[in-house]
C-alpha cells in the first residue's frame, strides 16, 4: 500500500546505522589508545572489524575531521583536531571532575607521590586526570584511560561500594587475568570487596602490571555509593604506609562530604 514504510526496509536502515555507529566508536577509541599513527591492517587488527568496512568508515571520519590521513604507504591515520577539541571541551560540562580536581592536587602534594582521579562507569574505571610531580606548579594531566575495577586498587574501592545488584553483575561477566596476581574468581573477588568496604580504602599490588600497585579512596555520593575514587601510586607489595592511609582517608572523606555524603545510618547502601 502507497504511503506505509516498510518495516524491514526500515529495520535494516537502523541495524546498518547501528552498526557503522559501532564501528565508527570502535575505530576512534583503538586511535585514541595508541601512541603512534596506524595502517588500516593494524586497525582491523585492533578493532577486529572487516578491512573493507573500517576502510569505508576511517575515510568517512577522516572527511569530517574526526581521524586524521597521515600521507605515505601505507597511508595511516591517527586522532583528528576535531575529535580532540570535541573532547576537550566536553571536559568543560564534567561539573563532577571540576569539583574532585583540588582534592586530587592535595592528595599529590600532602603524599608527595603521583597521585589520580577515575570515575565508576558501568564496571569499568575511567580515569580522567593525574598529577605525577606533586610540587609547585601542579598541573594535572588529562588521561582518558579506561581500566578494569577488579584487579586495580581505585576500581576496588569504587566496586566495593556499588550496590549489591551492581557487584553481582560485574562479578558475573568474565574477569580478565592481567598477571599471575590478578583475581578473578568470584567468591575471592567478593571476600576482597567485604574487607575493602570494612577497612575503607581498596588496594592492589601487581594484579594488573607486575612490580606495580595502587591504593584507592572512594569518594561517596549523597546516597553512600561511590562514584570516584583519588588514588596514590604504590611500589611496595606490603601496601601503603600509615602515612598514605591518614592523608587519603582524610582528603578523601572531605571530597565525600562535598558531594553530600554523610557518614552513618543516612549514608548507608
Amino acid at each position: 500500500m502507497a504511503g506505509v514504510p516498510n518495516n524491514s526496509i526500515l529495520n535494516e536502515t537502523s541495524s546498518a546505522d547501528q552498526q557503522s555507529r559501532h564501528s565508527a566508536m570502535a575505530i576512534l577509541a583503538a586511535l585514541a589508545d595508541q601512541h603512534a599513527p596506524v595502517t588500516v591492517a593494524e586497525l582491523a587488527a585492533l578493532t577486529a572489524l572487516h578491512r573493507a568496512s573500517l576502510y569505508r568508515n576511517i575515510e568517512g571520519l577522516a572527511d569530517e575531521g574526526l581521524v586524521e590521513r597521515i600521507a605515505g604507504t601505507p597511508r595511516r591515520y591517527s586522532i583528528g583536531l576535531e575529535f580532540i577539541r570535541i573532547g576537550l571541551r566536553s571536559l568543560r560540562h564534567f561539573e563532577l571532575r571540576t569539583l574532585l580536581l583540588p582534592s586530587l592536587v592535595e592528595l599529590a602534594i600532602e603524599t608527595g607521590e603521583p597521585c589520580s582521579l577515575l570515575f565508576y562507569d558501568r564496571g569499568e574505571a575511567v580515569g580522567t586526570d593525574s598529577v605525577y610531580l606533586p610540587e609547585p606548579p601542579i598541573v594535572t594531566v588529562a588521561e582518558g584511560v579506561r581500566i578494569p575495577v577488579h584487579c586495580h586498587g581505585m576500581g576496588k574501592a569504587m566496586l566495593a561500594l556499588q550496590s549489591e545488584a551492581e557487584i553481582a553483575r560485574v562479578l558475573s561477566r568474565p574477569l580478565r587475568r592481567y598477571t599471575s596476581l590478578t583475581i578473578v574468581a568470584p567468591d575471592d573477588l567478593r571476600s576482597v570487596l567485604v574487607e575493602t568496604r570494612e577497612r575503607g580504602y581498596g588496594f592492589a599490588f601487581g594484579e594488573l602490571h607486575d612490580g606495580l600497585g595502587t591504593v584507592g579512596f572512594p569518594l561517596r555520593n549523597r546516597q553512600g555509593v561511590a562514584v570516584a575514587s583519588l588514588g596514590v601510586r604504590v611500589l611496595r607489595p606490603e601496601g601503603p604506609t600509615d602515612v598514605i592511609l591518614a592523608i587519603g582517608r582524610a582528603v578523601s572523606a572531605k571530597a565525600s562530604s562535598a558531594l553530600g555524603y554523610r557518614p552513618g545510618p543516612l549514608g548507608a547502601l
